[in-house]
């Protein structure tokens, strides 16, 4: 438990991390044309789902140790704690229906445009997941 304790927020940067790749990924897709993404996708899903499902747990788990400064601090890491939440069940929806070409994120939902804002989320949530502090264990 102790290793779960210590890899969990740093699994979540790193699932973050993946899904900006995945944003620039499209970006890049939608500014040059270069490839069919679908496949890149689906691997995504599971890389998602496994690693941020791995940090979501944690984050519900250890949210009553987490050390603040301030009051916004706690609000956005519960922010973030409820977006990996709900990005870990949607990727889960998409591997569960089987919908490799991800037509449920397709652009009338989730335009290429929104590629920038979520890689910005991304990186911020990175950072964010980075920089968690856990009080210490009281043994």
């Amino acid at each position: 438990m102790d290793f779960f304790r210590r890899t969990f927020a740093r699994a979540g940067a790193f699932a973050f991390l993946g899904e900006a790749v995945a944003h620039v990924a499209v970006l890049t897709n939608c500014l040059l044309n270069l490839q069919d993404l679908s496949q890149f996708g689906f691997l995504s899903d599971w890389f998602f789902l496994l690693i941020g499902g791995y940090s979501a747990v944690g984050l519900w788990v250890y949210s009553r140790e987490w050390k603040f400064k301030r009051c916004r601090t706690c609000f956005w890491y519960g922010f973030v704690t409820l977006f990996i939440s709900a990005t870990v069940l949607l990727h889960a929806y998409i591997i569960a229906i089987g919908d490799r070409l991800h037509h449920t994120l397709r652009p009338e939902i989730f335009p290429p445009w929104y590629s920038w804002i979520g890689l910005a989320y991304c990186l911020a949530f990175v950072w964010t997941l980075l920089r968690l502090k856990l009080a210490p264990r009281e043994e």
